[in-house]
């Protein structure tokens, strides 16, 4: 990074938490990528919802083992206590309007999710220069409204 960049704000969907504070296919690289940017993560509530969601979810749809919600849960605590997941202050409903500008823009020809686009929204929101995934899709419409994509399958 040149002094004229910038500090990099770091944002990441819910694929990518997973990986991070679960234990998945994902979670040894997803590890790398937060180590090489040695800063936290900046996240809100919005975020925090999704991936708890998923993770209650993945339990009870027997995809993960009994307990494995509770570890993640406990590591997003452990993650925010550390100082490696930052939650600044937020505007849901700032989110929701830009949201549904970007389903506005995009939805239609590219099928994004509403959590796809509601959690590229709140990066936005947050002031975020970089987008955390794994997921193609929701990839294509971080880099679509100017965030720098860091992924591992695509550096």
């Amino acid at each position: 990074m040149t002094a004229e960049e910038g500090p990099r704000i770091l944002a990441a969907d819910t694929s990518f938490l997973l990986s991070l504070l679960g234990t998945d296919s994902h979670s040894a690289e997803a590890g790398v990528v937060v180590r090489r940017f040695s800063r936290p993560l900046t996240l809100c509530s919005i975020n925090d919802l999704e991936l708890l969601n998923a993770a209650f979810m993945a339990e009870f749809q027997g995809f993960k083992e009994s307990g494995s919600s509770a570890v993640v849960e406990a590591a997003l605590e452990a993650e925010r206590r550390a100082g490696r997941l930052v939650y600044p202050p937020f505007s849901p409903a700032r989110a929701l309007a830009r949201a549904t500008e970007l389903s506005r823009r995009h939805a239609l020809a590219h099928g994004h999710r509403t959590y796809d686009v509601l959690l590229v929204a709140a990066a936005l929101e947050l002031g975020a220069t970089d987008f955390l995934t794994f997921d193609e899709r929701q990839a294509k419409l971080a880099e679509a409204e100017g965030l720098v994509v860091r992924d591992v399958e695509r550096g």
